[in-house]
């Protein structure tokens, strides 16, 4: 089949009826493709690290997901890591040029992850990604994954938020869950196309990847969109902060504080103030490196 006609079949199949992903035999086809091939598959060629559970299985109803968005790992560790009845009823919003660059990619995509195209405001969907909006799958009790940063770091680090993910759950009035996911730059960054993995004193191993739920996030009554969105990203920095550091040094962060001072966003600058700058070789290098197991959640007993 020739990619135009491909093109007639997907705008057949999407303009009428643009919840086909989510129907139930495209629903059973990705439940058994999961189970089949990509859950042995990613944990065949990553050590997957998963922390936080407990808030992410104690979150009740339809949910924003926020994550950051560092490689194409990300979509799939992440779908693989929620509770399974949650992955099931979970769409994940990509742009345009991260997996709908080919009608064949949009509808592999959209079999397997349950994605769709994330449609920014000023932005009109063509045929072959028109789909359902965020707005949509919340309304029908579906959670949305949305990566705020707009597409795939070029450099491993956090970027910053647009306002997107704050404003749909202030909107719909849903919880935000947040994500820091550590490692998945050091898997498989921009142009590679397959994970990569470690030398070491063991040979070439798989390389560590971390994935941290928080607990859910809501807004206040009179909070703004540009605020919440700034507080989401501070926790997301945490989440990811929490694998690298001790627990008390996650805590600093997430409260805006350091040893020496008490300021709210005192952390937040400093730390921006000592990392080097985007894009730059340093950066690439520190997030190419393949992450050890760092700090945990709770605090670790001082007694033996």
């Amino acid at each position: 089949m020739t990619s135009s006609a491909l093109d007639r079949v997907l705008v057949r199949i999407g303009r009428p009826a643009a919840d086909w992903p989510r129907r139930l035999p495209i629903r059973l086809a990705r439940r058994a493709l999961h189970a089949i091939a990509i859950r042995p598959l990613l944990h065949a060629e990553v050590h997957l690290d998963v922390g936080g559970l407990e808030d992410a299985a104690a979150l009740c109803g339809p949910a924003v997901i926020v994550a950051n968005h560092a490689s194409h790992l990300d979509t799939p560790l992440l779908l693989d890591a929620l509770p399974a009845r949650r992955r099931e009823r979970t769409g994940v919003a990509v742009t345009t040029d991260d997996s709908f660059s080919s009608s064949w990619q949009a509808a592999a995509t959209a079999i397997a992850f349950n994605t769709f195209a994330q449609v920014r405001s000023g932005q009109v969907p063509s045929g072959r990604n028109r789909t359902q909006t965020p707005a949509e799958l919340l309304a029908a009790g579906w959670s949305v994954v949305i990566y705020p940063e707009g597409g795939r770091s070029t450099d491993g680090y956090l970027g910053t938020f647009e306002l997107d993910a704050a404003a749909l759950a202030i909107e719909h009035r849903v919880p935000v869950l947040p994500v820091g996911i550590r490692g998945s730059f050091a898997a498989m960054p921009r142009g590679h196309g397959w994970p990569s993995r470690q030398a070491g004193p063991a040979g070439r191993t798989r390389t560590r990847i971390s994935l941290r739920f928080g607990p859910a996030m809501t807004a206040a009554a009179d909070e703004s969109a540009e605020a919440f969105t700034e507080r989401i990203r501070t926790v997301v920095a945490g989440l990811i902060a929490e694998d690298r550091g001790t627990w008390w040094q996650t805590q600093r962060v997430l409260k805006g504080q350091t040893a020496d001072t008490a300021a709210p966003g005192a952390a937040a600058t400093q730390l921006e103030q000592a990392e080097p700058p985007p894009g730059s070789w340093r950066r690439i290098w520190e997030q190419s490196q393949s992450p050890r197991a760092g700090g945990r959640r709770r605090r670790a007993k001082i007694w033996r």
